[in-house]
């Protein structure tokens, strides 16, 4: 089958329209005739950066490398080579598979590494990514066979470039991806929680202790601190409330509705009030309450 006359003027390379027309007769062809063959969708990176960066020219450079490049690697009385947009390319191998043009895809990108770009005395590593798919296993039309090219493509992009991805691997690289995702969240959740057990748990629960203590002391009414000597020395009372919340002291009074403690500062001693319903259990020291 015969290119088309039309080509592009900076690569010589033959449009997209006209790739979707020799991709449709091919595969009326192959079919017929129960032949096989495979595409690549090509598209060089960083375009937009680069354009960004370094102007227009330094695009159309680029885009002279990377056909030098292709031309030197895919024999065009092989291959049929296409613009497929700006910054892309289509490459169709007739009578091979999918493996052998991704061979020649590997060795495209071994002679980009090989022969690096150069502008202005300055060398660049140019990268590309690149979607692989076979006729018939593919996909039966050329809309099948391209929309699976560019889902292999875009999977090579996100993956890392430089990368031939198969489209018969496509749902392989989903479920890696998937299982390295889920051994990622596992690995994280499990972290988490080991950083929880041996270090914020503590803090957790020093926090906790602090809201609890604070909400106790809301709860605790009456209390006085005095200025006289300390003198709480020996067996000590110890109040249990029901909340958890333990005192040290001395019972100076004790009724049915509350107790009045007695305990030591560093400066003095206070007392605190408690309601009876308050207190799970009082433990007396050496000196019995006075009622």
């Amino acid at each position: 089958m015969d290119k088309q006359p039309n080509k592009d003027n900076l690569t010589l390379f033959a449009p997209k329209e006209e790739f979707n027309s020799f991709l449709d007769r091919l595969v009326f062809d192959v079919r017929k005739n129960k032949k096989i063959f495979s595409i690549a969708l090509i598209e060089l990176d960083g375009f937009r950066k680069f354009n960004e960066r370094f102007g227009r020219t330094f695009n159309d450079e680029v885009l002279k490398y990377a056909v030098s490049t292709l031309r030197m690697t895919f024999s065009e009385t092989l291959c049929h080579l296409f613009n497929y947009g700006e910054n892309q390319f289509a490459v169709v191998l007739p009578d091979k598979g999918p493996k052998e043009i991704s061979q020649l895809v590997r060795r495209y990108n071994y002679n980009m590494l090989s022969r690096p770009f150069l502008f202005k005395n300055k060398l660049f590593r140019i990268a590309f990514s690149c979607g692989i798919a076979g006729f018939p296993d593919d996909g039966q039309k050329s809309e099948e066979l391209i929309q699976e090219a560019g889902e292999a493509k875009y999977i090579s992009k996100r993956d890392g470039r430089n990368l031939a991805v198969l489209a018969g691997r496509i749902k392989y690289v989903k479920l890696r991806n998937y299982i390295l995702m889920a051994s990622s969240i596992y690995v994280i959740l499990f972290s988490l929680n080991a950083l929880y057990q041996y270090s914020l748990k503590g803090i957790v629960h020093r926090a906790l202790y602090r809201i609890n203590n604070s909400r106790l002391v809301n709860q605790i009414k009456d209390i006085k601190i005095t200025t006289k000597p300390r003198s709480l020395l020996g067996s000590l009372d110890i109040i249990t409330l029901k909340n958890g919340g333990v005192f040290e002291g001395r019972v100076l009074q004790e009724t049915d509705e509350k107790v009045i403690l007695s305990f030591g500062l560093d400066k003095g001693e206070g007392s605190v009030v408690f309601s009876k319903s308050e207190i799970e259990n009082i433990k007396y020291g050496s000196t019995a309450p006075s009622k």
